[in-house]
């Protein structure tokens, strides 16, 4: 296959400098260790937790907008107030010793990123009319590893750096963040697409609940999410007791997503269509969340980070792989966005859940919690495997 260069001409720049600049996992994971720092309360990282699983609820409102306003002017007005939102979580963390901003951090980071969705068509968008469909793929493949590693780059320097001079080093990356980003809506506001009508049609979900195999896909996705968003709030909270927590946090958070989301990638070049026990990843996640619970040290966490982080990418690439192939292509985007929608919700309750146990009773709580789901994944693969 010839190799096309996807920087090549102006345009493609700069959609793939725009796509690096916005590094939403890194600034999330820094608030994080910024709010649990300062509060030592894990039901403030659950609340944080969940609301980031709620990052992708927007944008369904695209598709209207599109129907009734430019484009270009959704993107640059959407860009421009998630900016602002930034800029206020970029002061109150300076300003974290006034009364409730911990609150007012997590509702405007929130309220940012939500908005920020909207101005995420931008690459798509661009590309479809601009780039030939040889070179789609190179394009996108470029923009995602870029920003994959960068985005791990930055998570594990910000909590190396923060274990040795402090919050000051997570202030100054929001700040910086914040600056880059009025960069990136220079960068949208120069870049023009048609005014495309986006027609949205009826949506029926009759076909999917009457076969028991996506019910079950569906399912098996929601459980896996739930634990891993759920282990997120135990993971911060065996951080804490070990010691070093913005350097642990910071190499935990930098190889989760590092693994999980080129892993995934990497995966996907070598096989597309390779079906294996879909359920037994929820287990494997479920079997090492006992050894944190048991044996809390840093080694675990490391253990766990490379097991859970492999288990994340290729339950992906799985459960894609094989909703591609007993659904009608037609039905793929309706199952797809369904099964998103039930993955939101179980991980927008996990987080709240675990972290209310641990606050309420032990972190020794959380076992009954794992071994439940654990026991309903056994039933699920008992049924699937009848299929």
């Amino acid at each position: 296959m010839k190799f096309t260069d996807p920087l090549r001409n102006d345009g493609t720049r700069k959609i793939v400098i725009s796509e690096v600049l916005y590094q939403e996992s890194p600034l999330i994971e820094a608030i994080l260790m910024f709010i649990y720092y300062i509060s030592k309360n894990i039901l403030f990282v659950g609340l944080l937790i969940s609301l980031m699983s709620t990052i992708t609820l927007t944008m369904p409102i695209k598709g209207i907008l599109f129907d009734k306003y430019n484009p270009n002017s959704v993107a640059k007005i959407s860009k421009l107030l998630a900016n602002g939102c930034y800029l206020l979580v970029a002061i109150l963390s300076f300003l974290y010793t006034l009364p409730y901003s911990i609150y007012f951090i997590i509702i405007f980071l929130f309220i940012g990123l939500n908005i920020e969705s909207l101005a995420g068509f931008i690459l798509g968008e661009w590309i479809k009319e601009n780039a030939k469909e040889e070179d789609t793929n190179i394009i996108f493949s470029f923009s995602f590893t870029l920003t994959t590693i960068i985005g791990a780059i930055v998570m594990l320097l910000v909590g190396i750096l923060a274990e040795t001079y402090g919050l000051i080093v997570i202030q100054i990356y929001i700040t910086i963040y914040v600056i880059l980003q009025y960069i990136r809506l220079l960068i949208i506001s120069s870049i023009k697409i048609n005014r495309n009508k986006v027609r949205t049609s009826k949506i029926y979900f009759r076909t999917g609940i009457k076969d028991i195999r996506l019910l079950l896909l569906t399912f098996s996705a929601v459980i896996f999410y739930f634990i891993a968003s759920g282990t997120s709030v135990v993971i911060v909270n065996i951080i804490d007791k070990i010691g070093n927590f913005f350097e642990v946090y910071g190499i935990y958070s930098s190889l989760s997503y590092f693994i999980a989301s080129f892993g995934g990638y990497l995966a996907s070049l070598t096989f597309t269509k390779k079906i294996s026990h879909l359920f037994l990843f929820p287990l494997i996640y479920s079997g090492i969340s006992f050894l944190l619970l048991y044996f809390p040290s840093t080694l675990s966490i490391w253990i766990f980070t490379l097991v859970s982080s492999l288990s994340m990418a290729i339950f992906s690439l799985n459960y894609y792989s094989i909703l591609n192939i007993i659904v009608s292509q037609e039905q793929y985007g309706i199952q797809t966005g369904f099964s998103n929608a039930m993955q939101s919700i179980g991980s927008l309750v996990s987080p709240l859940i675990f972290s209310s146990v641990i606050e309420l009773f032990s972190l020794s709580g959380i076992i009954i919690i794992v071994a439940f789901f654990v026991l309903i994944c056994l039933a699920t693969l008992a049924i699937f495997s009848k299929l």
